[in-house]
């Protein structure tokens, strides 16, 4: 190979590199990844008071804590969130760098899992900056309408609202999901994608929640996991939540990849000379 092909090759893997592999290596995670394990976790105890976690545990505690996993998959302790006995609220507060910063995306990972109650399914709410209960940018909840006493149309709901759902898959009860949300500060909107292992749903540019309903966006405060004893149908909500993590990813200027391109550029134009 000659000196000349030598450089262009250097400098080309070198533009790659930048261009590809430069925002994960600026990612910065501020909680997690957190699989609620024993220890740091206490088993079988309220999860508020733990590790960071703020909020409400109904039922003397038992609303919201670390317990073993009871779906069969082998995944040792997760979070388990119920609402027989009164709603709870539980969150992690955030401090995120620069979060309006149009060079950052902030990426929430998580898995859950869905119960089957009486007439009704639904995971646990999962609402991302909630501002500690008075509102959210984004939301989270997978399950189905209550028909009749009988069962009807399974569906992952965005923001709650049962005309907006993730397609290319269908939610089913007592079976994991994996979770992870992209939120866009420059245009405030976000892409979340959810898959069983098997199917992957998508939904792309969905404005923050609180820019379609015409009020400003709230401060991202927190993440919180949520149940609720209202009627309705999501009144039974209970779940598991693991794998939870949230990061601060930069993405590259459109300015920084064209001074990168022109110097590949000048670098091509003069071994040509």
């Amino acid at each position: 190979m000659s000196m000349f092909k030598s450089s262009v090759v250097a400098a080309a893997s070198g533009f790659l590199m930048l261009w590809g592999l430069a925002p994960m290596a600026n990612a910065t995670y501020i909680i997690g990844p957190d699989s609620f394990d024993v220890p740091p976790y206490t088993n079988n105890a309220n999860i508020v008071g733990q590790q960071g976690w703020q909020g409400i545990s109904a039922n003397g505690g038992t609303g919201a804590q670390i317990i073993n996993d009871g779906t069969g998959s082998g995944r040792g302790t997760s979070l388990f969130i119920d609402n027989a006995d009164g709603t709870s609220q539980v969150y992690r507060a955030i401090s995120a760098p620069n979060n309006t910063s149009t060079t950052q995306i902030m990426r929430v990972k998580y898995d859950i899992y869905g119960t089957l109650d009486d007439y009704y399914y639904a995971t646990p709410w999962v609402m991302i900056g909630d501002n500690f209960g008075t509102g959210y940018i984004a939301a989270f909840v997978e399950g189905m309408a209550y028909n009749g006493g009988g069962l009807a149309s399974y569906k992952f709901r965005l923001n709650g609202d049962g005309n907006n759902t993730i397609s290319g898959i269908s939610s089913k009860p007592n079976f994991w999901y994996s979770f992870t949300i992209d939120l866009s500060f420059a245009d405030k909107t976000y892409d979340v994608s959810v898959t069983d292992g098997t199917y992957t749903g998508t939904a792309s540019n969905v404005p923050f929640w609180y820019d379609s309903v015409g009020y400003p966006v709230p401060g991202l405060n927190d993440i919180t996991f949520r149940t609720t004893s209202s009627a309705g149908n999501y009144a039974n909500t209970s779940g598991y939540i693991d794998n939870f993590s949230v990061e601060m990813i930069a993405v590259p200027e459109p300015a920084s990849l064209s001074l990168l391109g022109l110097g590949l550029g000048a670098l091509v134009m003069r071994r040509r000379r």
